[in-house]
């Protein structure tokens, strides 16, 4: 995408959640801004016309426009088409300071990783139960229609992590959400006007104050030059790289010392991780990030893994992933005959015998295999899984009891700012530990970390 004029702001939500009608009461309070016009496959309802509030395609013109690759983001839903013009989003941008693009969240996500300076805002219902009433009030969606979006709905309001902010449309109070979704427009947009000046000011001082200080004749200018703009870059690029990741760091419990943020090639790292694979056809999850928390003692407490989309097939893939794992681990006893009749017993991998018992911590589903001084236990939470393991059942559940806990109760959560930030090399994109922590330890002390992640040290040259 080009640079543009404006800043985007993303109204994203649950179908029913009130997205337009919010946009809609915070432009009679004063809020203005130009709209992101998403297209849609389905025909108009009621007082629906073109531009309002959509653009209304064909399915076959709809189709054209994907093959040309003129959408930044679409999805198929209930047998429409939805998705937002790359020429929309750049005219919203051209022609006003800001502009807004009201999407489901699976196109948010899309606007997220295609434009991370966007801004996001979900729209929550106050509950599933409101939500369906809206639905069933509207009178535009059949039953089957209606359970599939409370059900997507559902997944959205359990993995918040993702949005920048959320706010939560109380029934009868319409005027109170789109009042707290316009401050949050108006706010970022301020600060970001002021942060540039700032930083612009601040630069300039800094550069003429080591210039008058030193002079342009002194030997050592080229060395200051160098330490002054490695001062000025290196907090830059950790905080990019730390706003970036503030999703999926939210699952660090308060209780971690460190976390690695790692960049995640599924094709090779799996391989790594799975060198004994004989099936030809297995195929690993589609992995883009891995974050792995650390305990004071430098065990892993737990890894969560961002999935690629689709999410739901890579789990798929993921459960599988540890299945096969596990079916390695302990094997089954199959008895086998040679062509002179005789027989022996042969150790196989079985993954149909592999059988996860399956728990429930508020309302979430974790999956749970224990063996011979182990246990290991997973969960999906949105587009991201927790796993870990441990000595004993009881273990292994407290553990991701803790992970779970920091991205659903943010009181649980640690506290970022306490963390000391490093941007690392390949194939660390991020680390963060505690004062007193050493993150280096904790890969000495879990070698197969070192092995897998190809690195067996920590450089922390890049601190903040």
């Amino acid at each position: 995408m080009p640079n543009k004029k404006g800043k985007l702001f993303v109204i994203t939500g649950p179908s029913g959640a009130g997205k337009d009608s919010v946009i809609e009461e915070a432009k009679k309070l004063g809020l203005k801004f130009g709209n992101v016009v998403t297209s849609t496959s389905r025909k108009p309802r009621g007082q629906e016309s073109e531009n309002n509030p959509y653009h209304f395609l064909s399915k076959k013109e709809f189709e054209k426009a994907i093959k040309e690759k003129k959408f930044v983001e679409y999805v198929e839903w209930c047998g429409h088409y939805y998705g937002t013009a790359k020429k929309d989003v750049n005219e919203a941008l051209e022609k006003n300071q800001l502009a807004i693009a009201r999407i489901d969240p699976v196109g948010a996500r899309s606007y997220k990783k295609m434009m991370p300076e966007s801004i996001a805002i979900f729209i929550s219902p106050p509950s599933l139960e409101h939500l369906e009433k809206r639905l069933k009030s509207r009178k535009t969606d059949s039953r089957e229609s209606i359970k599939a979006r409370l059900e997507k709905a559902r997944k959205e309001m359990n993995n918040l992590s993702g949005w920048d902010y959320v706010v939560v449309n109380e029934e009868g109070k319409l005027k109170e959400a789109a009042l707290k979704v316009k401050k949050i427009i108006e706010g970022s947009a301020k600060k970001k006007t002021g942060r540039i000046i700032l930083f612009l000011l601040g630069g300039f001082l800094i550069v003429l104050g080591y210039l008058f200080l030193f002079g342009l004749s002194h030997p050592g200018t080229k060395q200051t030059a160098r330490k002054l703009v490695q001062k000025i870059t290196i907090p830059l690029e950790v905080n990019s790289r730390f706003r970036q990741a503030q999703a999926i760091l939210s699952f660090i419990p308060d209780s971690a010392a460190s976390a690695l943020l790692v960049n995640f090639s599924a094709a090779e790292n799996f391989s790594l991780l799975l060198p004994n694979m004989v099936n030809p056809n297995f195929e690993p999850p589609s992995i883009s990030e891995a974050l792995i928390i650390s305990q004071p003692d430098s065990a892993v407490l737990g890894v969560v893994f961002k999935l690629e989309n689709p999410p739901e097939q890579n789990w798929e893939k993921f459960q599988r992933t540890v299945r096969y794992l596990w079916a390695n681990k302990y094997p089954s006893q199959v008895t086998r005959t040679l062509p002179d009749n005789s027989q022996y017993t042969e150790l196989v991998p079985d993954l149909e015998k592999i059988t996860p018992e399956s728990s429930n911590y508020e309302g979430q589903e974790i999956r749970i295999l224990a063996g011979e001084g182990i246990a290991l236990a997973y969960s999906q939470v949105g587009n991201y899984v927790i796993i870990s393991a441990n000595p004993t059942a009881n273990g292994v559940k407290e553990a991701i009891y803790q992970i779970m806990d920091a991205n659903k109760k943010p009181e649980k959560r640690a506290i970022l700012k306490d963390y000391k930030r490093c941007v690392e090399e390949n194939p660390y994109k991020l680390t963060l530990f505690k004062p007193g922590a050493d993150p280096a330890a904790f890969l000495v002390k879990n070698p197969a970390l070192s092995l897998f992640f190809g690195q067996n040290r920590l450089k922390s040259e890049k601190c903040i």
